[in-house]
């Protein structure tokens, strides 16, 4: 697990401590710059890096409260969108979202982790990173079509949530069979209220194969060149 220095106050304040020494020390240490137009220039101390040399409190992240659903920026397989049951403070490799409405939350979380949304993330995605991954940007998340939570009446909303919570339980009890029921069920319902038929049904799932499948052989692709 990774622990963040969270500190809103200014350094004065903390003299004679060990948040002062850590600070102090930071500021002090010769860093070898590692990225941007000033790569692998030398600079003391880790509040004149470019990026944090502007700030007021170069070593405070300030107040910050948890999102209650995480979208990972980067996936393989599986793009699993997170309840954020235990409340934990996200890094730069999630992106937070949090529901207009509270309540919504779980219908919200059911939709997004449907094989419709899988599909428009790969859509909107790219793969940059050589070995197939999916990485998805901020504002690529922003653009991602989305069923509207409040157009959903009271029936589907409980439907979605059941069908979340069900690949929930599965998940923690290590039961694929379960789960793959529950994602099923979860499809189906969005489908139902999208009022897709066979046909389109069909093709949701054929340009999702696809598009991993694509995705998994510029990883062999990547392996047999770099073997060669």
């Amino acid at each position: 697990s990774e622990k963040a220095f969270l500190l809103a106050n200014g350094k004065r304040n903390l003299i004679g401590t060990n948040a002062f020494k850590y600070i102090d020390y930071g500021e002090k240490t010769e860093i070898i710059l590692r990225r941007g137009s000033q790569s692998g220039k030398k600079v003391n101390g880790y509040n004149n890096i470019p990026s944090l040399k502007n700030k007021p409190i170069w070593y405070s992240l300030g107040e910050k409260e948890f999102s209650t659903i995480l979208l990972p920026a980067i996936t393989w397989k599986r793009k699993p969108i997170i309840w954020n049951k235990a409340k934990a403070l996200a890094t730069h490799n999630f992106y937070e979202i949090e529901p207009n409405n509270e309540k919504d939350t779980f219908t919200l979380l059911g939709i997004l982790n449907s094989s419709l949304s899988a599909l428009f993330m790969e859509l909107y995605g790219r793969t940059p990173l050589g070995e197939g991954a999916l990485e998805i940007m901020v504002y690529e998340v922003a653009k991602l079509p989305i069923i509207n939570p409040t157009k959903l009446n009271d029936k589907q909303k409980r439907e979605l949530e059941e069908a979340f919570l069900d690949i929930c339980k599965a998940q923690k009890n290590n039961d694929l069979s379960k789960e793959e029921k529950a994602r099923n069920r979860l499809d189906l319902i969005v489908f139902n209220v999208l009022s897709l038929n066979k046909e389109q049904i069909s093709e949701v799932y054929e340009a999702l194969n696809d598009l991993k499948k694509g995705r998994e052989k510029r990883k062999e692709t990547k392996i047999m060149i770099d073997s060669e």
